[in-house]
């Protein structure tokens, strides 16, 4: 059950599940330029 959210509160929940994502992102783009330049070394 979603409760309703104030704008702020959506934009705020909405700019975490963001940065979350970027996080992980960052990380398997980390981990495939890793990959990438170990095996082309």
């Amino acid at each position: 059950m979603q409760k309703n959210q104030t704008p702020f509160e959506l934009v705020v929940d909405v700019s975490n599940t963001a940065k979350t994502f970027l996080k992980k992102s960052q990380l398997e783009i980390s981990k495939n330029l890793k990959g990438t330049s170990k095996s082309s070394s």
